[in-house]
C-alpha cells in the first residue's frame, strides 16, 4: 500500500512538473513527461482511459509547440526566414528520438481504438468490434501485441469469423512463452 502511495505521489509530482513546463512554454518537455507517465501507467496496467487522456495531453503540447513556432515564423521579416524556420522545425521534430514528437496523436489513436473495441464487444456489436480490433493491429508499437490479438480473437469468435479467430490465435501462440502457447492451443 505504501508503494502505491509513493507511486501516486510521484505521478502527481510529474504532472505538476508537466504543468510547469507548459506554463514556461517548454511544450516538448511537457509532452515527453506526459508520455512517460502514460508509459508508466501502461506498465502498471492502469485504466485505458487515463492512458488515452495523457497521450491526448502530450499531443496537444506538441501541437502547441508547432503552432507557437509557426506563429513566430510569421512575424519574421521576409519569406526566406519562414522557409528556413519551417525546415528547422521539421528537422528538429523528425530527428528527435522521442516517438511522441514524431507522431504525437498515434498513442491516443491506439488507446481510443482499444477502448472502442471493448465497448463494442460489451454492447454486442461484434462485427464492428472485429473491424476495430483489426484496425488496432496497426498499433502494435503502442499497445502490447498480446492485448491486441486477444481482442481480435475474442471479437472474431463472437462474430463467427473463425478464420480470423484462428489467425489471431496463431499470432498469440507465436509470441508467448511455453505455458501461454499451451493455453492458446
Amino acid at each position: 500500500m505504501q508503494q502505491y502511495a509513493q507511486d501516486l505521489l510521484s505521478k502527481n509530482r510529474r504532472l505538476e512538473a508537466a504543468e510547469l513546463y507548459r506554463k514556461a512554454n517548454r511544450n516538448t518537455e511537457a509532452a515527453k513527461l506526459l508520455s512517460q507517465i502514460a508509459n508508466d501507467l501502461i506498465d502498471r496496467e492502469s485504466k485505458p482511459i487515463y492512458i488515452k487522456k495523457l497521450y491526448v495531453m502530450a499531443a496537444l503540447e506538441v501541437d502547441l509547440y508547432k503552432k507557437r513556432l509557426i506563429d513566430a515564423s510569421m512575424t519574421g521579416q521576409g519569406g526566406n526566414t519562414t522557409k528556413t524556420l519551417d525546415s528547422l522545425i521539421t528537422s528538429d521534430i523528425n530527428t528527435s528520438s522521442d516517438k511522441i514528437l514524431n507522431n504525437p496523436w498515434r498513442g491516443a489513436e491506439a488507446w481510443h481504438f482499444f477502448i472502442l473495441c471493448q465497448k463494442q464487444l460489451y454492447a454486442g456489436q461484434f462485427r464492428a468490434a472485429l473491424k476495430t480490433a483489426l484496425r488496432l493491429t496497426e498499433y502494435e508499437l503502442e499497445i502490447e501485441a498480446k492485448k491486441i490479438y486477444s481482442l481480435v480473437a475474442l471479437a472474431a469468435y463472437y462474430n463467427k469469423s473463425y478464420k480470423e479467430c484462428s489467425r489471431a490465435f496463431v499470432k498469440l501462440e507465436g509470441m508467448g512463452n511455453p505455458d501461454d502457447r499451451e493455453r492458446f492451443q
